[in-house]
């Protein structure tokens, strides 16, 4: 499944594809991946980072990765291997302030 969506999300331009496990992730003082997602004790938490060169181009290439076909089988909330109450995501962020150090991959930025 990861390698699958990574592949895609490239294809359509995303600059990188990340996906990680946290099976050694101990839940914080305050809050941490295992409380967001009240993780039981037979569970870990996968979260997964996709790098844009824009946020122009994230919401381009998500509307292609969200209409592709081949991952319309991963669409189904009765066929995915976790549950929807498990599931935790955020944002991505596109940033071109200067206050902020550009990633390896992007392009310059424009004035």
């Amino acid at each position: 499944m990861s390698q699958k969506c990574g592949a895609i999300w490239k294809e359509m331009g995303a600059l990188q594809y990340w996906e990680c496990v946290g099976d050694d992730v101990k839940p914080g003082k305050v809050t941490s991946f295992p409380q967001s997602v009240i993780l039981k004790d037979d569970e870990v938490v996968v979260f997964a980072w996709i790098v844009y060169r824009s946020r122009a181009e994230r919401d381009d290439i998500n509307a292609k990765v969200m209409a592709d076909p081949r991952l319309a089988d991963m669409m189904d909330p009765k066929a995915l291997p976790l549950t929807a109450s498990a599931c935790s995501s955020a944002a991505s962020r596109a940033s071109s302030s200067s206050d902020r150090r550009p990633h390896p991959g992007a392009p310059p930025a424009r004035p």
